[in-house]
């Protein structure tokens, strides 16, 4: 969680609906969440201004790379398809160039 929250904070500064208009997407996976701590999670996720995509079955997932304490970011070409992968740490990184304004 400590990746996401640092993702969110980033992200949140690039302003409501950044993403959308930049056509990009932030899935966000808990398919390893409690229920229990779902309860408390959701209406914190609905307060952040970007739109999270909550993926809660591991094999939707399984597919996409990655790396531990990373965020993976997918760049598609035109045609919808992978067209670069690269890993992003938003705790000690900087912005990373494909969310730079």
């Amino acid at each position: 969680m400590t990746v996401a929250k640092a993702a969110n904070v980033k992200l949140a500064a690039l302003g409501a609906g950044y993403l959308e208009t930049n056509r990009a997407a932030y899935l966000m996976d808990i398919h390893a969440m409690p229920g229990i701590a779902r309860l408390f999670a959701f209406p914190k996720l609905r307060k952040y201004p970007q739109r999270i995509v909550l993926v809660e079955r591991a094999e939707m997932l399984a597919a996409i790379p990655f790396q531990p304490g990373c965020v993976t970011v997918l760049r598609l070409d035109a045609a919808e398809r992978v067209e670069t992968i690269s890993f992003w740490n938003p705790a000690t990184a900087p912005m990373h160039p494909l969310f730079a304004p």
